[in-house]
């Protein structure tokens, strides 16, 4: 966290100008004077300027309309601006959305305005992003949820019962792979009272505990050790014979859609839901969108 000043200006509008000033004050203190670097900061600046605004848009969208602009550059309000505004673009366009925020923070902390973020922000961000990205963009053929997804799980039970806890495990808890083959070979070490505890994602960051049924830890428990054992590649085939394309990650889309009509139906609103579900699958929040898309 950073201390420091607010910003200059009543309004955000002025503000914004302020934040552009001392930006172009700090690159002139650093006498950036050869031709090639002043064309290059004054593109930074305008593409700044650029996201400045839209960052202004996007709090007034939330009826944020008063106060200072760099008490708003929080976690919260940074990542529901990213998100969104990253929303239809690839990995790469991202990062430089992304990146261009980044410069406008450190500009800021430069010349002691007040921040409240912690120092490895931006690169959580970027790798839930690259995450998100990745998985369903790589192929519009992947990475999607099942048409008949209890016939998908039948197949695995047929094929073997180990792989067929695990598909139920994926399908229950929205884990990914990895997660999901770290509960079922480690019970012990993740199921405590019905719930699954400290189990680690993407990136290190711990999920929230999560519930899980009566029925499935009893399936867990009832294999030995030897029949833990998957070998990916035959999980994956058992998948796709059933529905051509379909990966173990198909589980986590799959879980979203049934949290999503579960809560809707409850009487939960949309944005109620969202949020939700995004911190079921340890992202960010406001991250689902992605996923409800592909669903």
């Amino acid at each position: 966290m950073s201390k420091g000043k607010n910003l200059k200006g009543k309004h955000f509008h002025q503000q914004i100008s302020n934040i552009i000033n001392r930006t172009l004050n700090l690159g002139q203190s650093k006498r950036e004077s050869e031709k090639q670097n002043q064309i290059h900061s004054i593109n930074t600046l305008k593409f700044r300027q650029r996201l400045l605004n839209e960052f202004k848009t996007y709090l007034e969208n939330q009826n944020i309309t008063t106060g200072k602009m760099n008490q708003y550059l929080n976690e919260e309000h940074l990542t529901g601006f990213i998100y969104q505004r990253t929303n239809n673009l690839t990995y790469e366009s991202s990062k430089t959305i992304i990146s261009g925020m980044s410069g406008i923070i450190t500009s800021l902390k430069e010349t002691n305005v007040y921040i409240d973020l912690s120092s490895d922000f931006f690169t959580q961000i970027k790798n839930e992003i690259k995450d998100i990205k990745y998985t369903y963009q790589s192929s519009k053929n992947t990475h999607k949820s099942f048409l008949n997804v209890d016939s998908v799980i039948d197949t695995l039970y047929e094929k073997k019962q180990s792989y067929g806890v695990l598909g139920e495990i994926l399908r229950e808890t929205g884990l990914r792979y990895k997660e999901g083959l770290n509960l079922l070979q480690q019970p012990d070490k993740y199921i405590q009272d019905n719930k699954i505890i400290g189990m680690v994602g993407k990136s290190g960051k711990i999920y929230q505990d999560k519930s899980i049924s009566n029925s499935l830890i009893e399936k867990i428990y009832s294999l030995s050790k030897s029949d833990k054992k998957i070998n990916h590649k035959s999980f994956c085939s058992s998948i796709s014979s059933v529905e051509m394309g379909r990966t173990p990650h198909s589980f986590r889309y799959q879980f979203v859609k049934e949290k999503y009509n579960q809560l809707t139906t409850c009487g939960l609103s949309h944005n109620e839901t969202m949020g939700i579900i995004s911190s079921e699958l340890n992202h960010h929040r406001n991250t689902s969108p992605y996923y409800l898309n592909k669903i």
